[in-house]
């Protein structure tokens, strides 16, 4: 499970270079800092830090963004299978209610605010947490977000290759609204006071991209 935390420096690990379609790519906005990998990676941004984790992330990783989205959301999350890695998780909640699906998401996304939270307190705007789980479980969202981590979509990224991706532009397949980005297995999102998180699928097409693509103009 490892965990690559930055501050205005560049690191890039390779797990598996062998794999044309293994690699994750994923980094943050704006601090300059890139990660590498062959599993799902959920990544924050604030304070002038930048934190990558890929998983399997630890069970303890993971019921620290559900406190903390429970805190500061104030609702209570269903933790996903703690036994599973995130695609396992999500393919088996795929097929579940909407519910149990989003809070996955949610939790994913916040794991590295909440490692980077625990290292440097002071650095991650917690409180803003409450605008991602609004935003996340609203109309605007929810559905979509749903739709873009659901069995079709990750049945249908796996039959691309990193070369067909490419030529189909990932920039096709991402879109924008109420401050966040999705593409199938991807969700960005920036809160109003300007905390960054994401979440990537190992079997994402914006694999080959370091967030979730710019969508076309």
């Amino acid at each position: 499970m490892p965990k690559l935390i930055f501050y205005g420096l560049i690191l890039m690990l390779s797990f598996n270079p062998t794999r044309a379609t293994a690699r994750v790519q994923c980094s943050c906005p704006k601090v300059t800092a890139d990660g590498e990998g062959n599993t799902s990676c959920s990544t924050s941004e604030s304070g002038g830090r930048c934190t990558i984790d890929f998983n399997l992330f630890g069970p303890e990783d993971e019921q620290r963004a559900a406190d903390l989205l429970s805190k500061y959301g104030k609702t209570k999350l269903t933790l996903p299978n703690l036994a599973l890695n995130a695609d396992q998780s999500l393919q088996e909640l795929s097929s579940k209610g909407l519910k149990e699906l989003l809070d996955a998401i949610l939790i994913y996304m916040t794991v590295a605010a909440g490692e980077q939270s625990l290292r440097c307190p002071k650095s991650v705007p917690v409180e803003a947490l409450g605008e991602v789980v609004i935003a996340v479980r609203g109309d605007a969202l929810a559905n979509r977000i749903a739709k873009a981590f659901g069995e079709d979509a990750r049945k249908w990224s796996a039959t691309l290759s990193d070369e067909e991706t490419r030529k189909l532009g990932t920039g096709q397949l991402a879109f924008t609204v109420d401050r966040a980005t999705i593409s199938p297995g991807c969700i960005e999102f920036t809160t109003a006071g300007g905390l960054w998180l994401m979440f990537k699928t190992a079997w994402s097409p914006a694999r080959i991209v370091p967030g979730c693509g710019s969508p076309a103009k």
